[in-house]
């Protein structure tokens, strides 16, 4: 998850392999994700052995407390 002051505004998950928690954050901020999560001043992480599932997990979560997903995980279109 990535955090700006005390608003979650990503979840997001590393799958493993060359993919890892490190360069998923490079990712982010460096801004090859988009601006919107290149400047989080937080983020926290959990090693599991199924991301995808908690991925989900943490999303239906947020969407089910406040209504909506978090800004940088939703889609515009």
């Amino acid at each position: 998850m990535l955090a700006q002051g005390s608003e979650i505004i990503y979840i997001g998950r590393a799958q493993g392999g060359t993919t890892t928690i490190r360069s998923r954050l490079k990712d982010h901020f460096s801004g090859r994700e988009g601006v919107c999560t290149k400047k989080p001043t937080h983020y926290c992480s959990e090693v599991i052995p199924n991301p995808v599932a908690r991925e989900k997990e943490l999303l239906e979560w947020f969407k089910k407390k406040y209504g909506k997903l978090p800004r940088c995980n939703q889609r515009v279109g």
